[in-house]
């Protein structure tokens, strides 16, 4: 399975998430989060995904990691990284400016009462 391969890569890389910081501010699928890196002033949320392009890995990957950064009651300051296997491409660069240009987007909620209907 590619996601198991993705996985196992993150781990074995030439500089892991652990590099510098030791095993214990390591902390691996633990609250469905794939990797938690812990520092002394910020948590770093690496998502793993196994999708072909860089841009559908950030798409899956984005509302996931975001439950998990508001659910995690630790008042360090939070950051994501989504993990891939492939590079991406103009397309992908593209998109990923987007979503990092707009990621304080605004943002509501609206109920509909269904029962109106």
């Amino acid at each position: 399975e590619r996601r198991g391969d993705v996985d196992r890569r993150v781990g074995a890389d030439d500089d892991p998430p652990d590099h510098d910081h030791g095993e214990a501010a390591v902390v691996m699928e633990e609250n469905w989060v794939d990797i938690k890196l812990l520092l002394a002033t910020e948590l770093v949320f690496y998502e793993v995904k196994s999708a072909s392009y860089a841009s559908d890995c950030v798409e899956e990957a984005l509302g996931q990691v975001l439950g998990y950064v508001f659910r995690d009651p630790d008042e360090r300051k939070k950051r994501i990284v989504v993990v891939g296997q492939f590079p991406p491409n103009a397309d992908d660069e593209r998109f990923i400016a987007f979503v990092k240009s707009n990621i304080n987007i605004e943002f509501s909620y609206e109920q509909i009462d269904i029962s109106k209907t």
